[in-house]
This record gives structure tokens, C-alpha cells and sequence, in this order.
């Protein structure tokens, strides 16, 4: 879910970049747009008559950011206070965290670091 929701909200700042393009302001990058303090600044720039349409995509990323923000703390709650789940958390890209230490359990069973991985390789 929180794939998707990244997905949307990467997509939803392109739409609202392009608009800004459409309009000649080529100058507004995606960094510009990533957060609600950085779009603020720059809705003044479009016309009048787009306003109201990058309003709309605003508050569409507002949604979409509110929601990612509530699952990575749900996220965070279940595997607060669990050993092997904060390494897990540490590894770039990891959505399962949460999952993991379910399936590994606390890690007790593996001697060397390089375990788990192996553990987890032929069950993928």
C-alpha cells in the first residue's frame, strides 16, 4: 500500500510540474514540489485560471502524504522494541519490515549475520 500511495504521490507532482511547464514556468523543479511549504510558495507563479486545478493536486498530495506519514508510524509501533526488526528498518528499500522478524523470529537461531539472508533467499 505504501508503494502505491509513493507512486501517487510521485505522480500527482508530476502532473502539477507539468502544469507549471504548461504554463512557461519551466523554471519549478520536483524539489520545488515536494512538500506543502515549497508548493505554497510557487502556486502564486500559475495563472489565475490553473489555480484552481494545481489546488486540487495539492490537496491530493496533502492526502497522500497524511497517509504515508500514519502507515510509516503504524509501522514504526509494531516493531518498536523488537531487536532484529530496527536493523531491518536500516536497510534502504525495506517495506516488510514489519513482516521479518515475524518470519525470522529473534534472530537467535542464526550464529553468523550472513544467516538470515541465506534463510530468506530460497523462500523468496
Amino acid at each position: 500500500m505504501k508503494g502505491f500511495l509513493n507512486r501517487e504521490r510521485t505522480a500527482a507532482i508530476n502532473r502539477l510540474r507539468a502544469l507549471y511547464g504548461q504554463s512557461g514556468i519551466i523554471s519549478v523543479t520536483k524539489k520545488d514540489l515536494k512538500d506543502a511549504e515549497g508548493r505554497a510558495a510557487r502556486h502564486g507563479e500559475l495563472p489565475e485560471e490553473l489555480r484552481g486545478y494545481a489546488g486540487l493536486l495539492e490537496e491530493r498530495l496533502k492526502m497522500f502524504e497524511k497517509r504515508i506519514k500514519g502507515m510509516k508510524e503504524k509501522v514504526a509501533g509494531r516493531v518498536r522494541g523488537n531487536g532484529l526488526a530496527k536493523y531491518i528498518m536500516s536497510i534502504p528499500g525495506i517495506d516488510i519490515a514489519a513482516a521479518l522478524p515475524a518470519y525470522l523470529g529473534d534472530g537467535g537461531r542464526f550464529s553468523k549475520p550472513g544467516q538470515p539472508l541465506s534463510f530468506l533467499i530460497p523462500h523468496c
